[in-house]
């Protein structure tokens, strides 16, 4: 699987979540440090950050993120501010150079050559009200079509992407959209259907 082929990629923004609530997260492109660092301290230790990629045609084509906890408020802001500040110089660049920079900023060696520990199906930033549907082979199951969320067979109100997680030694994932858009709806492709 092609894990969200850069070419002609570039980023669009940057979103921090509390909680896996990306629903309710903090996005923009610049954000400014007070506005930054009150969302930090108000969200508590469990944030994560995502920076969000789109196509020449400014479709969204996916995101790359991480998760960390950092309990003690003044540590968790700054390495957060620390995280964006280093970020935003690569607001022209495509996915590896946030990949190569965000694992250099965790101390992690690339992810990229060994498998990943799990891959779902979801909706872009509805992973938790829409939900998401663990992806055990290339395509789903009947099962899954019968007993899964809504979206997959009705289409969802945004992207339906597939991600791939890392969870150790530090959570995390690259999201690449594989629906097409009908109308208001995303469908995924028959690919990814049961045959």
């Amino acid at each position: 699987m092609k894990l969200l082929d850069s070419v002609g990629l570039k980023r669009f923004g940057i979103q921090l979540a509390a909680g896996g609530k990306w629903e309710n997260a903090l996005v923009g492109d610049d954000l400014d440090f007070p506005s930054a660092r009150n969302w930090i301290t108000a969200a508590g230790p469990n944030i994560a950050i995502e920076s969000l990629f789109c196509d020449a045609s400014r479709n969204r084509a996916g995101f790359i993120g991480f998760r960390r906890s950092v309990e003690h408020e003044h540590d968790r802001c700054r390495f957060w501010i620390g995280v964006i500040e280093k970020t935003k110089p690569l607001r022209s660049l495509g996915p590896k150079e946030h990949i190569a920079l965000w694992l250099d900023l965790l101390g992690q060696p690339s992810l990229l050559a060994s498998p990943s520990d799990k891959i779902e199906l979801g909706v872009w930033n509805q992973w938790k009200s829409a939900g998401a549907v663990p992806l055990h082979s290339e395509r789903l199951t009947e099962s899954d079509l019968r007993h899964g969320p809504d979206w997959i067979r009705q289409g969802a109100t945004a992207p339906i992407v597939r991600e791939q997680q890392w969870n150790s030694p530090q959570e995390f994932w690259i999201g690449e959209v594989l629906s097409k858009q009908r109308g208001e709806r995303f469908f995924l492709p028959s690919s990814m259907l049961p045959k």
